[in-house]
């Protein structure tokens, strides 16, 4: 970590500011042991290594076979109710609706009737009533 903030260290940087900033970045369990020693700040940061390595963990926790199980059985559980709502869906959808409900088509562009290009939207929609007026509008009271 020295060395990466050695290679982006602006000039003018001396290492008393170097080494605070280096301090301030290692991890607590090392900083503890660092914090109390004298020396050259490589020295330190050789330290710092050595502290690391020696305290990295190398332990292998164990997985429980059970656990693994009840996560297995629980997942197959998901997977068989989605595949029961899509069946059950897909039936729904094959078979004809049934009601008195009716569905009312709404217009489609083709059958809207036809729009006056001279009026603006609110005269050809409201003729003499529209209260708002756009331009270009050729709107005449005489012609509604």
């Amino acid at each position: 970590m020295l060395r990466d903030m050695r290679g982006v260290l602006p000039e003018g940087i001396g290492d008393a500011a170097l080494k605070e900033f280096w301090l301030q970045k290692l991890p607590p369990a090392i900083l503890t042991v660092i914090s109390g020693l004298d020396g050259s700040l490589d020295s330190l940061a050789e330290r710092a290594d050595r502290v690391m390595d020696a305290s990295t963990s190398r332990e292998i926790s164990a997985v429980s076979d059970h656990c693994c199980r009840s996560m297995e059985s629980a997942f197959a559980a998901l997977t068989a109710q989605i595949a029961a709502l899509v069946t059950s869906q897909s039936t729904q959808n094959r078979q004809p609706r049934s009601g008195n409900r009716s569905r009312t088509r709404s217009r489609t562009r083709s059958q809207s009737r036809q729009r006056n290009k001279d009026l603006c939207y609110y005269h050809d929609r409201f003729g003499k009533d529209a209260k708002n007026c756009r331009d270009p509008c050729n709107f005449n009271s005489k012609n509604c």
